[in-house]
């Protein structure tokens, strides 16, 4: 492709572009010199202007607040300024997560480069989700990694080839819940206690596959300290095939509004898709390839042994969580355990919180800005 210009470069660096065409963009991007470098520049001048606004006063106009939460919903914070571009094929509206089925699920934590809220977008579709766990996630250690060119071994490690065998398409507006029940093959539940959903959105059900390249992934490892892993050659060109259903989204609230709704009105956003399932090539062997990968993102060997070996890599979706940048903790709902995250206000950033649960085969999460106790008293209210 030919070199894009620079809107095209910050509607790519803002994930705006999805499928194929963001892929030949992060393609070329990672091969063509002077467009890497470009990329770099207004990603710095993102970052001189997020500093701008930080240091504005606490009653700053709603729009320049906006302005800011946007940024930093695209960028993270200052010490993860970064972005990456790893494949988004899980549309944007999808809330925060990671996962870790195969070797891509734990790896592509650090080839994101994201905040943690992005996360879920390219990671929750490589799961058979059961349960959930979460892990601190040291984001100074990975822009560290990024600034070394790291970043660009890492973000091709895993594959030479990415085929879209099945194109979602964009978000079908749904009139109700029912209508979306319809639409995506499964019983879309609402929260009752927030009334009628201003918004039902129904993701098209997708697929792609990956071929994995065996030389990548061992430089990674290397890379990491870990070249006592040895990836055996039978994995060299093994195809992993990925299967996304569809999937719902409700949304409560002013949503539109962005951070001017009011008190009354706050958005919060439903979201429920059954498990997305990938296929591995057997022999494979998940745990220490995820020791590997939690130590690239800044856990220490001891520490990455101890998670590693209490994670069950082909069923968990691992949620990471700067450190320092939130808490979470294991509540009740819907008669199951589930994992309640808070993400803490950062100047003029509005915390957040994030509830995610699993239940016959469907993953389930309640975000919005504001206290937590809005997700508890909503799941409450489950149809």
């Amino acid at each position: 492709m030919s070199c894009p210009d620079d809107g095209a470069l910050r509607t790519f660096l803002d994930g705006e572009v999805t499928g194929e065409e963001m892929l030949a963009v992060a393609r070329h991007v990672q091969s063509c010199g002077p467009c890497h470098t470009r990329a770099q520049l207004i990603q710095r001048r993102a970052g001189s202007v997020q500093e701008k606004l930080a240091a504005l006063p606490g009653n700053s106009a709603l729009e320049t607040r906006a302005a800011y939460d946007r940024y930093i919903q695209a960028y993270g914070e200052p010490s993860a300024r970064p972005a990456g571009w790893a494949a988004q094929f899980v549309p944007r509206w999808i809330h925060p997560a990671l996962g870790g089925a195969a070797l891509a699920a734990v790896l592509l934590v650090v080839m994101s480069f994201s905040p943690a809220r992005t996360w879920a977008q390219k990671i929750l579709d490589m799961l058979r989700v059961q349960k959930i766990a979460v892990v601190p996630v040291d984001l100074t250690a990975i822009n560290a990694q990024s600034g070394n060119g790291h970043q660009q071994v890492i973000a091709q490690f895993i594959s030479d080839n990415v085929v879209v065998t099945m194109k979602p398409g964009p978000a079908a507006p749904a009139s109700d819940a029912a209508a979306a029940t319809q639409m995506a093959g499964f019983r879309v539940r609402e929260l009752e206690s927030l009334g009628t959903p201003a918004k039902v959105r129904v993701n098209g059900e997708g697929a792609f596959q990956m071929t994995l390249n065996r030389d990548r992934i061992q430089t990674v490892l290397e890379q990491a300290g870990r070249s006592d892993v040895q990836i055996p050659e039978s994995m060299d060109g093994a195809l992993v095939a990925v299967h996304v259903p569809k999937m719902v989204r409700l949304d409560y609230g002013n949503c539109e509004a962005n951070d001017s709704a009011s008190a009354s009105q706050p958005c919060i956003h439903f979201t429920q898709v059954p498990s997305p399932t990938i296929s591995v090539p057997p022999g494979l062997n998940l745990a220490v390839l995820a020791e590997a990968g939690l130590q690239i993102a800044g856990m220490s060997a001891a520490e990455a042994h101890t998670f590693a070996q209490t994670v069950d890599w082909s069923s968990t979706l691992v949620i990471p969580v700067p450190q320092g940048g939130g808490s979470y903790r294991t509540v009740s709902v819907d008669g199951v355990n589930g994992t309640l995250i808070e993400y803490a206000p950062h100047g003029n950033f509005v915390g957040r919180y994030e509830l995610m649960w699993v239940k016959n085969g469907i993953v389930y999460s309640i975000g919005g800005k504001g206290t937590s106790e809005q997700a508890l008293v909503a799941a409450g209210s489950l149809s």
